[in-house]
């Protein structure tokens, strides 16, 4: 239906860390679905046997399969990683933003309020992204990396878009923690947006250098080919020269379909003056 959009409320545990009992979330789901805004219902289960909630903010059925989920929660590096994640989605990837939220409020005018904030956050990222339609997620976990790999396990997302940490100097890339969480063994691919991309809100993605020799990282120029070609862009061997995205894949005894980084590719953040995408092991990210 034209129009239709929802923001989604997901579980991903219940008990002692995160806020909210498998009770409250049973009770919940068998609740009728309350009148007024955003009404909740129950969807499918999720982990720690909680059921996933999910709060509509308009008339229609909920969106999933999102192939690029950006990190989101309003601070000015997170609007990098929409700056990141908008020039990707000019390959074709659908977009998602998706913010965590550490804990469930047990006072339900509490939780309106934090439930409300957080929309807030999302709406102010779709309208900078330019994009109404653009899926959005609210996620209950204690963990912000582990969270959002869950929910891109589920949705089939091929990559998680981040912000570098607050501290980074503009143009330079490093990751946070929840960044580094995934980095190290997660499940999908993994962008780190250049501090400061966000005054290019608008700009695109013209060169993209695979800077790392040798055939393990074989997925990283079948990637960067790839991308240049629906991007109109230009491939590398090196990031002498200023680029626009830097591609490694992960490191030779990587389990596949798992990103695990080296020394090599540490230094490739480290040294990295533009976006850098991570891949996972074996798994190259194709538009």
């Amino acid at each position: 239906m034209s129009g239709d959009r929802a923001v989604v409320v997901e579980v991903l545990g219940c008990g002692r860390g995160y806020g909210v009992r498998a009770v409250d979330c049973v009770r919940r789901a068998q609740d009728p679905p309350r009148a007024g805004r955003g009404g909740m219902r129950s969807g499918s289960g999720a982990g720690g046997g909680c059921v996933i909630l999910a709060r509509e903010t308009r008339k229609g059925a909920l969106t999933v399969g999102a192939n690029v989920i950006i990190s989101y929660d309003g601070t000015p590096n997170d609007d990098d990683a929409l700056a990141l994640g908008k020039m990707l989605s000019r390959a074709g990837f659908a977009l998602a933003l998706a913010y965590v939220r550490h804990s469930r409020e047990f006072d339900q005018r509490r939780e309106d309020l934090a439930q409300h904030d957080a929309e807030q956050r999302l709406e102010r990222g779709a309208t900078m992204v330019g994009d109404g339609e653009i899926a959005r997620r609210v996620v209950i976990g204690a963990s912000t990396g582990d969270s959002l790999g869950q929910l891109a396990e589920r949705e089939g997302a091929s990559v998680v878009v981040f912000g570098s940490d607050y501290r980074t100097p503009p143009g330079h890339v490093e990751p946070g923690t929840s960044a580094q969480y995934l980095l190290d063994g997660g499940s999908v691919a993994v962008a780190i947006a250049a501090a400061g991309l966000r005054t290019q809100l608008d700009g695109a993605i013209r060169s993209i250098a695979v800077p790392l020799a040798g055939p393990t990282n074989d997925v990283a120029r079948q990637t960067a080919n790839a991308l240049a070609a629906k991007l109109g862009a230009t491939v590398r061997e090196s990031h002498a020269e200023p680029v626009d995205l830097i591609v490694v894949g992960s490191q030779p005894n990587a389990p596949a379909g798992h990103v695990v980084i080296g020394g090599d590719v540490r230094n490739e953040l480290s040294s990295a003056r533009s976006s850098v995408l991570v891949l996972a092991g074996g798994v190259p990210l194709l538009p």
